[in-house]
Formats: structure tokens, sequence, C-alpha cells
């Protein structure tokens, strides 16, 4: 083939390929993309609790039985309180060799300057009777458990709530969209694309499962609708104030803008 047949082949499939795109650009549709986010507030009906236990010895032996006799008080103290087995859970196991600068064994170090070591479980409940939460966390203390880690209000429902949340932003992030379309004297048309965004945060306050804890909630939204659920009145006689907890979802969502 002649360099001047050559040439024009290759202008030829350039001119093809640069209408391609330019109809591309045609085509595409023009985009308004917004977050929304929503938030279920509802009481929670299950506690989580992460309860240490604790003990040091002359021997990591001795430490470790210990430890074994404190945690089955524990342990005992559950089935006083009737929770089912199944939500009662050893989560870690730690063996030391104490060191007298380490804040966390310094009870070691109170009464025997000869203890050289230290074990500890953390013991997992989950409890779907809350009112007896207090019983709990006292009885177990008094069993011999040196540090209540943590506790974590949850609910057993969170995918009904969740679902909720989920409708929630889809509708606040619709509502954002038209409304910032609308100041622009557009209007928006079909969704184009959609996407779940974690949240920021948990969906509760939680104090973690490390051995001190810590830990916390918060939120960013851009477009939130809230609703609430009252507490149940079985909690009326205790002296807990369990407040609610925050179940969230989080969209992004693409519409058609147009004239």
């Amino acid at each position: 083939m002649k360099p001047v047949t050559l040439m024009f082949v290759s202008v030829f499939i350039f001119l093809l390929m640069a209408g391609a795109v330019a109809d591309d650009a045609v085509k595409s549709p023009r985009l308004i993309t917004v977050t929304g986010e929503a938030q279920v507030n509802v009481i929670p009906d299950e506690v989580a609790i992460s309860i240490g236990v604790q003990a040091c010895g002359d021997t990591a032996t001795a430490a470790k039985l210990a430890e074994e006799e404190i945690a089955k008080k524990v342990v005992d103290v559950t089935k006083q309180l009737k929770i089912e087995s199944r939500y009662v859970q050893t989560t870690s196991i730690e063996m030391d060799l104490v060191k007298p600068e380490s804040y966390d064994w310094r009870v070691c170090y109170q009464t025997d300057e000869s203890r050289k070591y230290g074990a500890r479980q953390m013991i997992r409940i989950t409890l779907k009777d809350v009112p007896i939460l207090e019983d709990l966390l006292t009885k177990s203390l008094e069993a011999g458990a040196i540090r209540i880690v943590g506790v974590d209000f949850r609910t057993s429902n969170l995918r009904k709530y969740r679902d909720q949340a989920r409708t929630m932003a889809i509708k606040a992030a619709k509502e954002k969209a038209a409304l910032m379309a609308g100041e622009l004297g557009c209007k928006i048309g079909q969704p184009q694309s959609i996407s779940e965004q974690p949240s920021y945060g948990r969906d509760w306050y939680y104090y973690g499962s490390g051995w001190w804890g810590g830990g916390g909630y918060s939120s960013s939204a851009n477009s939130v609708q809230n609703i609430s659920y009252e507490p149940s009145s079985s909690y009326d006689n205790t002296a807990l104030s369990l407040g609610q907890i925050a179940v969230t979802a989080r969209v992004t969502v693409s519409f058609e803008l147009s004239q």
C-alpha cells in the first residue's frame, strides 16, 4: 500500500474515533450527586459486658490457677442470674511476667514483693434481661472481678432499624438533590447510581474490648432525618437510664439533571 493511502486510512480512523468521543460526550447525561444520612434512635434491649479477671502468683501456674478460680466465681454469678451459658464467653487470656513499674499489675506488689507472675482473662457476657445489669456488675466485682472493662448497649433488631435508616437516607438524598437542582432552575430525573457509605464512628457508644477500654461515637451528616422510639415501661423500677442508641445509614445517589 502506498504511503499516501496509509495516511488517508489513519486520518479516517482518527476522525471516526474523534466523532465517537464527541457523540459520547453529547449523550452523557448531566448528573447531580448527593449524600443523604439518616438516624433511627432506639432504646437498647440487650447489653454486651466485658469483665476483667486478674490474679498473681509466685509461678505462672499458681497465677493461672488463682485467676481461673476467680473466673469460675464470676461465671457462677451468671448462672445465679439465670443467664444462658451460650451468652457467656471468654474472649481473651493473658499471662505476664509482672514488672513493679507496671501500673496494671501494681496490686501484685501491695502485699508480697515476691509475686512475679500474673494471669488475666476477659469474660464477655451478652445480657438479654437488661434490668439485671446492675446486679450482674455488682456481684461480679464482689466475686473477685477486678474491672468492668466495657458496657455496650445494643439492639437485637439492628437489621430492622438499619433498613428503616436506609429508606430514610434515600429519601433525604432525593429531597436534597431536588432542592439543590431547583435553586439552579433544574429538575432531577432518574437515579443513575447509588452506593452505601460506611457511617463515621459506631452506631452506639462503646468502650471497646481492650483491657483499659476506649473509643467513642461521632457522626458526620450531609442530610439527616431522625426517628425515635419510646422506652419500655419495664425499666421504670430500675436505676438504669438507658437513653437511646443511634442506628445510622449513609448513601450517595447520582440523579440525571434536566432543565
